[in-house]
């Protein structure tokens, strides 16, 4: 911050009081330092007397031209911050918005930190540049180079003043776009939140959905078991009527043409014994696989572990 050259400006008021060359840069003011009768010899040739605290004032002002570029600085790190909070979409997200996370709100408060340090350091250099106006105060009177001095302290005063009237507006932009980043943040998180809940009810609603589609098909299946017994039992009906059918058309039972009745043959024992027989397992067989539906349509509940 020492490279760069002194403006005529600066060479016009207190610089120029010491007869600085031209094109002296901060650097070569900043190593001349060291030399304990430069500033003595400067003062002596203006017709100065030789005053330490003027080397106070002198690396004030070349502090102050340092302390721009700084405020420039972090007002064009604030100034990004806040194009991303005020021109962020807060509804519905798109690809090419403002990726707004948590990030951008650490970044600026360290930035606001960074801001309430360098806040207190100018007010630090305020209260010395103070001291120093009483000082010179006191030594003006029949003194027209430290009346010189006087005014360019009051004006070095006026734009440290500025400065920490820029520094003030800056940490207000910085509270409120921290304040903005928070409030996106919180409204996004809010939104995820809803939509969460949406799908999740969407879930719960078609899960339902699916459920009593379900229950609809046990029902059509009950509705198809009982159509099957059904059958069965119609089944069982016309058995006994195919039974005599077939038994006519047997040899079984004879008719006498002399009587007009039946008589009786060899194979009614063996056919009455057979007939039951499979009736009783075609019985037992449909009992046994009408009853197994049912425990696989409603299991018995398993009892409740302590």
């Amino acid at each position: 911050m020492f490279d760069t050259c002194i403006d005529t400006a600066e060479k016009t008021n207190i610089l120029g009081l010491f007869d600085i060359p031209p094109y002296t840069t901060r650097k070569e003011l900043t190593a001349s330092r060291h030399d304990g009768f430069f500033f003595s010899r400067r003062a002596h040739s203006s017709h100065l007397n030789a005053e330490p605290l003027f080397v106070h004032l002198l690396l004030l002002v070349g502090v102050e031209s340092s302390w721009r570029l700084f405020i420039a600085e972090l007002e064009g790190e604030i100034e990004i911050l806040s194009d991303k909070a005020l021109y962020s979409r807060v509804g519905r997200v798109s690809k090419t918005d403002y990726q707004i996370t948590f990030v951008e709100t650490q970044q600026m408060q360290r930035i606001r930190q960074r801001l309430f340090k360098k806040q207190k350091m100018l007010e630090m250099t305020l209260k010395t540049l103070r001291a120093l106006q009483r000082h010179f105060n006191d030594k003006t009177e029949g003194n027209e180079h430290n009346q010189r001095m006087l005014e360019e302290l009051e004006g070095l005063m006026f734009r440290y003043e500025s400065h920490c009237v820029s520094i003030e507006r800056l940490l207000e932009v910085a509270d409120g776009t921290v304040t903005l980043l928070m409030k996106i943040l919180d409204f996004r998180d809010n939104e995820n939140i809803r939509l969460n809940l949406s799908k999740t009810r969407e879930l719960l609603i078609a899960a339902e959905q699916e459920s009593l589609m379900l229950s609809d098909i046990a029902k059509q299946t009950q509705q198809d078991s009982r159509s099957m017994k059904i059958v069965t039992f119609i089944a069982l009906v016309f058995l006994p009527g195919s039974l005599v059918a077939s038994v006519y058309s047997s040899n079984i039972v004879q008719s006498d043409e002399r009587t007009y009745g039946f008589i009786p043959g060899r194979q009614l024992l063996s056919f009455l014994v057979i007939t039951g027989f499979l009736t009783i397992a075609t019985l037992a067989v449909a009992i046994i696989w009408n009853r197994r539906p049912c425990r696989g349509l409603n299991p018995p509940k398993s009892p409740a572990t302590p």
